[in-house]
């Protein structure tokens, strides 16, 4: 009697530690289901088939549908058209890759497209089953503005470029009536100071030229500007013994 009333006492000694334990592994997997569901990005898992077997709140939410409705779907049902092939690669990849990445565009039943930034990783469930966990980051924003500043620095582009031919002109202009007047004075000394003037003026538009071809305008090149510089002088004054 006294054996069993030991063993009795260990028994539930060992129920209540079990207890504890599921208690415990309940509290952890709640915990761990609120941080899934929360999370500020897409999370789900997929099958080697490509189903949907888990998907959080946000993923659902990005789609626009119940997350109910994700389960047992094909994830390529809610991958654009134009991106399947992305994906494809991206899921080939992922086999052989710690951590594939990818964008693509995502599309929702109700037509909304979404820009997605996506991770995998492959893993075995508790029953020995190869699954893969997906990750999707929302980047539409990022991406509408990556296009915006493409649009713009297209339009800088262009305007810099009209601007250089504008003062490109300009300087050209002004270098010619220079030269003009000065073919039309008698006074040596007025002929000199014209000619001194298209002189520095073909100065100024070849350091134009290089800041502008550099594309950078705090520097140019000294050696290449000297040389363009003595080839003009050479070109407009050919008997001046140079």
């Amino acid at each position: 009697v006294h054996e069993l009333r030991v063993h009795q006492i260990e028994l539930e000694m060992q129920n209540e530690e079990l207890r504890n334990a599921q208690a415990g592994l309940a509290a952890s997997r709640e915990r761990y289901f609120d941080l899934y569901d929360l999370a500020p990005v897409g999370y789900c898992t997929l099958s080697t088939a490509g189903l949907i077997l888990e998907a959080n709140l946000n993923l659902a939410a990005k789609l626009h549908v119940a997350r109910d409705a994700l389960i047992s779907q094909p994830i390529t049902r809610f991958i654009h058209s134009e991106d399947q092939d992305i994906y494809y690669f991206f899921r080939k990849h992922a086999r052989d890759t710690a951590a594939p990445e990818a964008d693509l565009r995502m599309v929702a039943p109700n037509g909304t497209v979404l820009w997605v930034h996506l991770q995998a990783s492959m893993a075995n469930e508790a029953d020995g089953a190869a699954v893969c966990r997906l990750v999707a980051v929302d980047i539409s924003q990022r991406h509408h503005a990556e296009i915006e500043a493409a649009r713009l620095l297209a339009e800088n582009r262009l305007l810099l470029k009209e601007v250089h031919h504008r003062i490109k002109n300009h300087m050209s202009s002004m270098r010619s009536i220079l030269a003009l007047h000065a073919l039309k004075l008698k006074q040596p000394e007025a002929v000199s100071a014209l000619q001194d003037a298209a002189s520095r003026m073909e100065s100024m538009m070849i350091l134009y030229n290089k800041l502008y071809r550099s594309m950078d305008y705090t520097k140019a090149s000294v050696g290449g500007y000297l040389s363009d510089l003595a080839t003009e002088i050479v070109g407009n004054f050919p008997n001046s013994g140079m």
